[in-house]
């Protein structure tokens, strides 16, 4: 179980990579022709994996737990930190906890990067009563309309722990 998890972690690790230089290089990607929408690696298209993400967030600021989890697919991968959890039933009590932690200070989240398959974001966490904020960021791979790969780091979890269910 474990080696096959690892092995789908290192190839959605791969994927992200690609993805990654496609915003920073933006040539892996064809350009779309006239009147034709923009499609990624994964086969979404830029204006599908925008409604993904308005949904996504959407959610995530009601705090819909069950929203949230309509949002992946049913094998979907979240790396949070050095943590990976697969498949909603894993998920879900992740964002519990997110839901928890973020329900205690403020958050801000900067223009996210939205290309054919890929979001990216950086946020700026602020617990109540401490004097900074924390960064994270976000990595979030789509498939038609649904997330099937997030990536979260910050330190964040250092300091409020994420634990993978026992």
């Amino acid at each position: 179980m474990v080696s096959g998890v690892m092995g789908k972690v290192a190839g959605i690790i791969v994927s992200t990579v690609a993805l990654l230089a496609v915003v920073v290089h933006g040539s892996a990607v064809a350009q779309p022709h006239e009147g034709q929408a923009a499609v990624g690696r994964a086969g979404s298209t830029a204006a599908g994996t925008t409604a993904v993400w308005q949904r996504h967030i959407g959610a995530w600021g009601r705090q819909d737990l069950d929203a949230v989890m309509s949002d992946y697919t049913e094998d979907a991968v979240l790396v949070l930190n050095h943590q990976v959890y697969e498949g909603r039933a894993a998920i879900r009590p992740v964002f519990e906890r997110l839901f928890d932690i973020f329900g205690h200070g403020d958050n801000r989240i900067d223009e996210p990067v939205i290309r054919a398959g890929l979001v990216h974001i950086t946020w700026h966490f602020t617990p109540h009563g401490s004097p900074a904020p924390v960064f994270g960021t976000d990595t979030f791979v789509v498939q038609g309309d649904a997330i099937a790969v997030q990536t979260i780091a910050s330190p964040l979890y250092e300091r409020y722990p994420v634990r993978a269910a026992e």
